[in-house]
C-alpha cells in the first residue's frame, strides 16, 4: 500500500508541475497528509518487524550467558556489562514502541508526519550494544582457549616428566648393554 501512494504522490507531482499556479496549494495539502500516512505505517511496520530481531537477540543473550559467564575472569565481566547495556538498550527501545502504541491513533498519525522517526534511533542504540556484546564475547572466547591451552601444556608437562626420567633410565641401561 505504501508503495501505491508513493507512485500517487510521484505522479501528482508531475501533473502539478503543469499547473503549479493553480495546483500547487492543494496538492501540498494532499502530499502532507499521503505522507502523514505513509510515516505512521512505515513507524508502525517498523515496531512490528523489530519485534522479532528483539526476541532473537533476548534468546540469543540467553544462551550467551549460559556459554559464557561460567568462567570468572575480566572478560566475562566486561561481557556482563555489556549484556546489561544492551537489555537496557531493548528496555528502552521496548518502552519506547509500547509509548507509540499507547497513543491515541489520530495523535500518532499527526505525530508522525511532523516528527522524524525515534524509533530507528533508539533501534540503531540496541543494535549498536548488540555489537559491542558480540566483542565482549569474542574476547571470552579467546580468553577461554588461552586457559585450555595453558592447562594443556601443564598436563603435557607432567606426562611428559615420567616419560624423560623413563627415557634416562633406558638410555643407562643400554650403556650397560653396550
Amino acid at each position: 500500500m505504501i508503495k501505491w501512494i508513493d507512485i500517487f504522490k510521484q505522479v501528482g507531482d508531475s501533473a502539478v508541475q503543469y499547473d503549479p499556479v493553480h495546483a500547487a496549494l492543494p496538492w501540498a495539502g494532499v502530499r502532507f497528509l499521503l505522507q502523514i500516512a505513509v510515516n505512521d505505517t512505515a513507524k508502525f511496520n517498523f515496531a512490528i518487524e523489530s519485534a522479532t530481531s528483539i526476541a532473537e537477540k533476548i534468546c540469543r543473550y540467553a544462551i550467551v550467558e549460559d556459554l559464557y559467564l561460567c568462567h570468572k575472569s575480566p572478560a566475562t565481566d566486561e561481557l556482563k556489562r555489556a549484556l546489561i547495556q544492551s537489555y537496557v538498550a531493548i528496555m528502552t527501545y521496548l518502552s519506547k514502541v509500547k509509548f507509540y502504541f499507547d497513543q491515541n491513533t489520530a495523535k500518532r498519525i499527526i505525530k508522525s508526519g511532523l516528527l522524524e522517526a525515534d524509533l530507528d534511533n533508539y533501534f540503531d542504540f540496541v543494535e549498536a550494544e548488540e555489537a559491542a556484546v558480540d566483542r565482549c564475547k569474542d574476547l571470552v572466547s579467546q580468553q577461554y582457549q588461552i586457559d585450555i591451552q595453558s592447562k594443556l601444556t601443564c598436563l603435557l608437562n607432567e606426562i611428559n616428566g615420567p616419560l624423560i626420567r623413563m627415557d634416562d633410565a633406558l638410555k643407562k641401561v643400554q650403556d650397560h648393554l653396550e
